[in-house]
């Protein structure tokens, strides 16, 4: 289980508790529920059991994730994009101000996102890298 408990580190990171909304909602290209396909952190693919459970909700400036802790809990964070760096960037803010960098992609339905510290440079998860790429389809 070091692939699952490497990956639920990453998300984790990401957002560990509940955050008091503050800021006025700004509208996204990432809006809606995107449920996760695939996981692959640190070379690993994550069992199936785990990325069913895994969903990011994105609207105007939050994001709500699902299944950081291998479960069905949530955690409400901020982000910010940047689409016009190449690749796009993203940042993810958990409660305690902890960002989590990564870049993310669109094609039709389907989002990429590949999360890690420094910002990933593209979408690969190579072992021992610390990085998490997560394949998403748009839901809702």
């Amino acid at each position: 289980m070091p692939f699952l408990n490497a990956v639920l580190v990453i998300v984790a990171a990401l957002c560990p508790g509940v955050m008091q909304a503050g800021t006025q909602a700004v509208t996204s290209p990432l809006d809606g529920v995107w449920a996760a396909q695939e996981m692959v952190g640190r070379g690993q693919a994550a069992p199936s059991e785990v990325v069913a459970n895994v969903r990011f909700s994105f609207k105007g400036d939050k994001v709500t994730i699902r299944g950081n802790r291998g479960d069905a809990s949530e955690d409400n964070c901020t982000f910010t994009i940047d689409p016009s760096a190449s690749p796009r960037r993203i940042d993810i803010v958990n409660p305690n101000g902890v960002t989590m960098e990564g870049i993310y992609e669109i094609n039709g339905g389907v989002l990429r996102l590949a999360l890690g510290r420094p910002r990933p440079t593209d979408f690969a998860s190579p072992t021992g890298s610390g990085v998490t790429v997560i394949t998403f389809k748009k839901s809702e």
